[in-house]
């Protein structure tokens, strides 16, 4: 074969039109491996397709590996979570951060594993425990099934997942059911934990929710009591005090006529005695004066209707500064015992006759013995009526006192008013919050009564795990490429070596270098006829037996990656391919 026409052909092909050094050393480059592989082609050719026979049938014994995968939904109750996230010190975002840990952990794996029963198998002592073989075997196993499994979420939104667990592993049959057992294992695992959550926020709005109850009624007593201490003090009454005080000047002015009319009386009966006693009131008038019955104020009648006031002032003060209705039971006694009063003082008459001295009845006798009977009578009441006026004196420095205290809370009035609307408003903000945290307390313990799937967090299967019909690895493309890059590199290795340990002498120039003597003349290559024609039907025999080895090869390599079942009946009724496989640990 002629070198030269190839190497231009190929040269004009690159594109070497100009003459140049590089170009030559090309041509010359190009032309000597063009004459190396059609001198052992059979050399490159042979190598190639065993190379490729081999990879396709190590292809046919390397193990499959599936892939298969399962999608749910995880959807958060958006007020649910809001009044969680935003009220209590737990949130729901900590269940999407631990989502690789909840659903292929190590004591998530392990339960799956223990769940399908690949662990049964693992040594075990008396008590049906683990030995340290056994631990050690499953950590092994737990560990290759970790490496088979991938958890993502391939959309996410701030109350939406979509979460996929997928499996890539040699048995289809145990990454169907491990992603299953994943999958009910979690949304199980997420339900117990929501629960928790939801309890414990429930407890915290409880707490908070008593908090508030017990400010609120210690804000609501001290305003009571500041209310009964200083009247008039509530903003939404501002007259009470200047009634009161009112009332207050009424009643001290009404005690003090009382008392004058009480000292006038007193000072009539004093003189008329001092007269008794200096015998100026002996006379025939004095007589017929003294045989008519006088009337004079019933003492006790008085007395009643002075507790009857004072009973109505409480009830007044009950209801106009503590805010009590007729129906507390302070108000209700209070009633009680002014109705008990009132009788009492109807069945009592205000004045009742003149008394006498015991031991001494009234006689028309003049004389010493009436006089002093009439002295009797009238220093009776002159102490009656003293003792009166000393009542009266008491109520006098009661009222005034009351008097001057509600001047002084008059003139304090504007602090207290603004301490009192500043606990008013700590009370309505109180309330506010009993009120916000009974109604979270409320609408937690709701949800915690529903159902087991409602408690804030649903899940739903969106595509639920099937068995792959085909397996992912090893692709046809790959083996093929695979193929034909070992058989190429296989083919070029051993062209090479044979060009670099081959002394022969090819052409005339070759020998004339190696020997520094001119070549006068060429003899051909002198081959035996035998050994020609065997050579011409051996090689090409050999090349046909491999190119039909590699079309079954690959053949058959294709039916495994397209009926797999197919396949694994060969594996199992075939001894070779059962011990090829292995041995390949398929």
């Amino acid at each position: 074969m002629s070198t030269q026409p190839l190497a231009a052909m190929l040269a004009q092909h690159l594109g070497a039109h100009e003459e140049s050094p590089a170009t030559s050393d090309l041509q010359r480059m190009l032309g000597r491996v063009i004459t190396i592989l059609s001198r052992r082609r059979w050399l490159f050719v042979i190598p190639l397709l065993t190379g490729m026979l081999a990879t396709l049938v190590v292809g046919l014994l390397l193990p499959r590996k599936y892939a298969l995968n399962t999608i749910f939904e995880r959807r958060d109750d958006v007020a649910i979570s809001n009044l969680v996230d935003s009220n209590s010190p737990y949130s729901f975002e900590t269940l999407r951060r631990s989502l690789v840990i909840d659903v292929m952990g190590y004591h998530a794996l392990g339960e799956a594993a223990d769940q399908l029963g690949l662990t049964d198998d693992l040594p075990r002592d008396e008590e049906d425990a683990l030995t340290p073989a056994g631990r050690a075997k499953r950590l092994r196993l737990l560990n290759e099934l970790a490496d088979c499994l991938r958890v993502g979420v391939i959309e996410k939104s701030e109350h939406l997942d979509l979460i996929q667990i997928n499996y890539r592993g040699r048995e289809p049959e145990v990454g169907l059911r491990l992603v299953a057992q994943l999958t009910e294992n979690y949304i199980a695992r997420m339900d117990a934990r929501l629960s928790e959550i939801l309890t414990k926020s429930h407890r915290f709005f409880a707490a908070e929710a008593e908090q508030a109850k017990e400010q609120a009624a210690a804000l609501e007593a001290e305003l009571l009591k500041m209310s009964a201490d200083h009247p008039g003090i509530d903003p939404s009454d501002p007259d009470l005090l200047g009634q009161r005080i009112i009332a207050q000047q009424l009643a001290i002015e009404k005690l003090t006529l009382d008392r004058a009319e009480t000292e006038r009386q007193l000072r009539s009966k004093r003189d008329y005695l001092d007269a008794l006693e200096n015998g100026l009131a002996v006379g025939t008038s004095e007589p017929q004066a003294m045989s008519a019955v006088r009337q004079v104020p019933n003492v006790r009648y008085r007395r009643i209707k002075e507790q009857i006031e004072r009973v109505e002032t409480e009830i007044a003060d009950a209801q106009a500064l503590r805010r009590m209705t007729d129906q507390h039971p302070y108000v209700v006694s209070l009633r009680g015992k002014l109705e008990g009063l009132e009788e009492e003082l109807a069945r009592e008459p205000a004045t009742v006759p003149e008394t006498f001295a015991p031991g001494g009845d009234r006689t028309d006798e003049p004389g010493e013995t009436h006089r002093e009977v009439e002295r009797q009578r009238v220093a009776n009441e002159i102490a009656t009526l003293q003792e009166r006026l000393d009542l009266f004196d008491e109520d006098l420095d009661r009222q005034q006192a009351r008097l001057a205290q509600l001047e002084t809370s008059k003139a304090a009035m504007f602090d207290r008013r603004q301490q009192y609307l500043v606990l008013q408003q700590d009370l309505d903000t109180a309330k506010t919050e009993h009120r916000s945290w009974k109604k979270h307390m409320d609408e937690v313990a709701r949800v915690l009564a529903a159902e087991k799937r409602n408690h804030g967090i649903s899940f739903a299967v969106v595509e639920p795990p099937r068995k792959p019909r085909k397996p992912i690895a090893p692709t046809a493309a790959g083996i093929f490429l695979l193929a034909g890059g070992l058989g190429l590199a296989l083919a070029v290795a051993l062209v090479f070596l044979a060009e670099v340990f081959d002394r022969s002498v090819r052409d005339p120039g070759q020998a004339q270098r190696a020997f520094g003597l001119p070549v006068l003349e060429v003899i051909g290559e002198i081959v035996p006829v035998g050994s020609k024609c065997r050579r011409r039907w051996l090689w090409p025999v050999v090349a046909g037996i491999e190119i039909v080895g590699m079309a079954a090869a690959g053949t058959v390599f294709l039916m495994s990656l397209n009926d797999p079942e197919w396949y694994e009946q060969v594996l199992a009724y075939a001894p070779p391919a059962r011990w090829m496989a292995e041995m390949m640990g398929a």
